[in-house]
């Protein structure tokens, strides 16, 4: 039987600068974590939705590209970004964070501002409320920020914390392309190449950026031996990489020769850090075996799998023909998006809530709902890669596509609600326990 009970630890104690801690004791980080997966269901439900409109007409849904900005704003900041609040409070300073006045408001309107955009968003699109729910996410990113990095770099541990101070710095830099989008709206410049440049800007270092040094910032902390120097040496590299790589979203509108070469040295600097990043994890993931549980390790492996397939899509588009290529054939776009936010990031959290107890590896349902998510991921990739190779190479559409994409990717939601039913008979079995 592997080991469950190890915990990321280093749990020193931390003592936040601010004292109002709140008294309630009941609001614990596995509770605001079972919030941002019922925030991924139902993104993962908009989703299949969104699959089902191309195979039969639906008159009483909402608009298509209503119901798509609901699923990407509830999947990036409502699972993703909720979720890794969550877990870097945890890592880095601890159960007290919870009990700590600011981050529980924090994490409360955060959750507000998700469910104002899900409303807003799929009732009028970019309207007054989903504007008024980025507003207040983003202010909240701001809060978040400040205190954030203010309680932590004072910590006597240091694991990490050059990780945390570059995710905080993209995730700062991301808010500036949200702030464009607005302006290029209300100054109702339309959707213009520099509306579509904001977007991809806000896109590019909030997933290349605030997302990915936020994981590394986790594993750095979280997992044994993890303080590696070849996870050391990659942060400059990947940090000058994030830089220079969004000038492919510039290239599109603005194909000049010098942009092509910011973004080809950008990409070299990204093989660097892979490099080392592959010699961290080939080195330290012995070390996480004996003390991981198996599914956990596992997890682990496809992530970083995932992982290392984004850098080398990224790398391909070095070729500016494969860069036009994967610009405009939208089932690459989508598949690489769902490459990144499925079997990356997604992977990554359910991993640290399998580790940590949040759900339980003791139950069944476990492994069939991971089975079922992981599967789908596989299916619906392959098939959005194949039907984008055929439609590049201009032969058609593959036998029922719409129809073979929608039963794959209902794997996905299906998963996703044993992982819940899983999630939900873990927190009420553990309330029983603690009852006297």
């Amino acid at each position: 039987m592997h080991a469950v009970c190890w915990s990321f630890s280093c749990q020193t104690t931390v003592r936040l600068p601010r004292t109002d801690t709140l008294k309630i004791q009941s609001v614990k980080p596995v509770h605001w974590f079972g919030l941002a997966l019922l925030n991924f269901m139902i993104a993962a439900l908009l989703g299949i939705t969104l699959r089902y409109v191309f195979i039969a007409e639906l008159p009483w849904l909402p608009p298509y590209r209503y119901m798509l900005l609901a699923h990407s704003h509830v999947v990036m900041l409502g699972w993703v970004n909720q979720a890794l609040l969550v877990v870097l409070l945890l890592v880095y300073l601890g159960e007290k964070a919870f009990r700590n006045r600011f981050y529980v408001l924090l994490l409360g309107f955060h959750q507000l501002a998700v469910f104002i955009m899900l409303v807003g968003f799929l009732v009028a699109g970019y309207g007054i409320l989903s504007i008024i729910g980025t507003t207040l996410q983003g202010l909240l990113s701001y809060a978040f920020m400040h205190h954030f990095y203010r309680d932590v770099r004072h910590l006597e541990n240091r694991a990490g914390l050059k990780w945390i101070f570059g995710a905080l710095c993209f995730q700062f830099i991301a808010l500036l392309g949200i702030w464009m989008i607005a302006l290029t709206m209300v100054g109702k410049i339309g959707k213009t190449a520099l509306y579509y440049e904001s977007v991809q800007f806000y896109l590019h270092y909030l997933i290349n950026g605030w997302f990915t040094f936020a994981v590394l910032a986790i594993a750095a902390r979280w997992l044994p031996d993890a303080h590696h120097q070849g996870l050391n040496k990659s942060w400059i590299w990947l940090t000058t990489s994030c830089l220079l790589t969004f000038a492919l979203a510039v290239t599109w509108a603005n194909p000049r020769p010098w942009i092509f070469w910011v973004n080809s040295f950008g990409v070299l600097f990204q093989l660097v850090a892979l490099y080392y990043l592959m010699l961290w994890f080939r080195q330290a993931h012995r070390s996480w075996r004996p003390s991981i549980h198996r599914i956990t390790h596992l997890l682990l492996i496809l992530l970083f799998i995932a992982f290392f397939l984004k850098m080398m899509v990224q790398t391909a588009v070095m070729v500016p023909l494969i860069a036009k290529v994967a610009y405009t054939v939208r089932n690459f776009v989508i598949a690489f998006l769902h490459l990144i936010f499925l079997g990356f990031l997604s992977l990554f959290l359910l991993a640290f809530a399998i580790q940590n107890k949040w759900l339980s590896p003791c139950l069944r349902s476990l492994q069939w709902g991971l089975g079922l998510f992981i599967a789908g991921i596989l299916s619906s990739e392959l098939m959005l890669f194949s039907q984008g190779i055929m439609q590049w190479a201009a032969w058609g559409f593959m036998p029922y596509f719409y129809e073979l994409l929608f039963a794959f990717s209902a794997l996905l939601p299906l998963g996703l609600a044993i992982l819940t039913g899983n999630y939900l008979v873990n927190v009420l079995s553990s309330i029983h326990k603690t009852e006297p």
